[in-house]
């Protein structure tokens, strides 16, 4: 990840806020509570974002040492103090944590852009039955988004299992998916631009993603 990209997130999340005050603003109680839901997946994705931050590479020296160590206490219990996360990973690794950093940064650019939506749907003419059903809907597509998230985050540990991160990238693919398709049911098939530019971005990271995750299992 660049370091223009690093810059970016403080600002990113403070459009994220600006976007939960304009969903606070909306005269229906039941799009309130919907922006409310929509603003803690935020916060999760935000947590995700932050641990990520704090993985950092080990020299190849101390990455030797730590494989070693797995395979001489692959046979102990689980619960021992020694077999806690590490968050020292290596140089390959370090390029899946990078990756997956730049999908998550997307998604929550991407859950921005629904928020605003949340927001200008909830006042009139807009303010209808129908788009309470699908803004239910993109509040369930949502919380999946944060679990999913969650556990892609979960998954950059070591040492990292590849089939399990591609088939999680490939289950957030299909989420974004579906939430592009209720907002263009909501929207009369007029999708707002940012949010389109959003889902792109987000497509264009899961497949970067998707071929450091093949590389990588190129490798033991």
């Amino acid at each position: 990840m660049s370091s223009e990209q690093e810059i970016d997130i403080p600002v990113l999340v403070g459009h994220v806020w600006e976007a939960c005050e304009a969903v606070k603003k909306t005269p229906s109680s039941n799009h309130v509570a919907i922006g409310r839901s929509l603003t803690q997946v935020a916060i999760s994705i935000k947590d995700v974002l932050r641990e990520i931050d704090e993985f950092k590479q080990g020299s190849p020296e101390e990455c030797s040492l730590d494989a070693a160590n797995d395979i001489n206490n692959e046979n102990e219990a689980s619960s021992s103090d020694e077999n806690e996360l590490s968050e020292e990973v290596t140089a390959t690794e370090m390029q899946v944590v990078r990756s997956v950093k730049d999908f998550v940064f997307a998604l929550l650019s991407l859950l921005k852009q629904l928020l605003y939506i949340v927001a200008a749907v909830a006042k009139p003419p807009l303010d209808r039955t129908n788009n309470t059903n699908v803004l239910e809907k993109l509040l369930v597509l949502s919380k999946d988004l944060g679990v999913g998230v969650d556990e892609l985050g979960a998954s950059l540990y070591p040492p990292q299992e590849i089939e399990v991160l591609q088939q999680r990238v490939q289950e957030i693919e299909g989420l974004i998916e579906s939430l592009q398709g209720e907002v263009f049911s909501m929207s009369n098939e007029s999708v707002p631009e940012s949010f389109t530019s959003a889902f792109i971005a987000c497509k264009g990271a899961a497949v970067s993603l998707t071929k450091i995750l093949d590389a990588s299992g190129d490798f033991p």
